[in-house]
């Protein structure tokens, strides 16, 4: 059995209170469980997470394998996360607070039966209650990355035996298996990024200008060494924070590329985006992204993009594989398995 450490278990109800005297909704109360889901001749509902916007891709993608009756009470721990799940028809909360009281109300109300969460977030105190309540829990698409296995490293370090309490893990790359059951799990199974499971790649035009996509302030050597390469280039960039926008309009000045409000910009232009959600919509054609190591290469393939590369220095990738459907399927079919 997986023991929260005490002085996180305390970390947890200071939070608890701290969050409730500021009316968060993160302490509950929750709505009513309005679903009539019956499972093993039992009301039930299967939970399932995502931290945040790019996640949420992979809850939609498992939606489309799960049976319209089911209940299916999604979280995010980003409230833009919540927005974009709740157009699911599901109901969305914010993760509940990280404190055994908090998620065993959330529990009580919601009639769990399995949990499922996906990529790369582990909260201790609701793992250690869905143990405790005897739920089994599961890790979809498990970030198996060279720095996310470093972090998940570290968090064993820090949370020893956390692994125990779950139940199975699914990779995000079959390649990973190994590395991935080396950090304690007892079932880990191959599996894929479930953000693109099912959705066609777009045809590659390779028509429009050049993306930088996810971008963290220390990516600013590596745009300026892409700008160098191609100073007439047309830029779509694209920051992780949407309040960095300045400072990478800023840098784009100082590299003599100039930054314009269109979003079609010319040769010698760059648009920085602002806000959320436009990497879709905008680099549908491109003719090249670099994408921030660590971050999804598959989506600008997706999205019909020619040449993809990352890394420092930057470096071409092939386009991936069309994954099947056999991953997704096969995690539904463990949600609605009798636990």
């Amino acid at each position: 059995m997986f023991q929260v450490p005490v002085w996180y278990a305390v970390l947890g109800r200071f939070a608890r209170a701290t969050l409730r005297v500021a009316h968060s909704e993160r302490t509950g109360p929750w709505p009513p469980y309005q679903t009539d889901l019956v499972l093993s001749g039992a009301e039930a509902s299967v939970w399932i997470h995502a931290a945040s916007l790019g996640e949420t891709k992979g809850v939609l993608a498992l939606l489309r394998h799960l049976p319209s009756h089911v209940g299916v009470p999604l979280t995010a721990t980003t409230t833009a996360g919540r927005e974009r799940l709740r157009k699911s028809g599901h109901e969305a909360f914010l993760l509940p607070c990280d404190d055994h009281r908090t998620v065993s109300d959330f529990l009580a109300t919601r009639h769990i039966q399995k949990a499922l969460f996906l990529e790369a977030e582990a909260w201790p105190a609701i793992l250690g209650t869905l143990q405790k309540a005897k739920i089994p829990t599961a890790f979809a698409a498990f970030r198996s990355s060279p720095t996310s296995m470093r972090r998940w490293r570290l968090f064993s370090k820090v949370f020893p035996g956390w692994t125990k309490s779950v139940d199975t893990v699914w990779t995000d790359t079959p390649r990973s298996v190994g590395a991935v059951k080396a950090l304690g799990f007892s079932s880990v199974r191959p599996g894929v990024s479930l953000k693109w499971a099912g959705i066609p790649f777009q045809e590659a035009l390779g028509t429009g200008p050049h993306a930088a996509i996810s971008l963290h302030l220390r990516d600013l050597p590596t745009l300026r060494s892409l700008v160098r390469e191609s100073p007439h280039r047309g830029w779509l960039w694209f920051p992780r924070r949407p309040w960095q926008a300045a400072l990478f309009r800023a840098w784009a000045r100082l590299l003599a590329v100039h930054p314009v409000a269109s979003k079609t910009p010319g040769p010698g232009e760059v648009y920085v985006s602002n806000r959320f959600g436009e990497v879709a919509a905008l680099v549908l054609g491109c003719r090249s992204a670099w994408v921030s190591p660590g971050h999804d290469t598959e989506e600008p393939f997706r999205l019909g993009v020619a040449s993809v590369s990352t890394g420092r220095p930057p470096r071409e990738i092939a386009r991936p594989e069309d994954p099947t459907d056999s991953a997704a399927n096969e995690i539904v079919s463990w949600l609605l398995k009798e636990a």
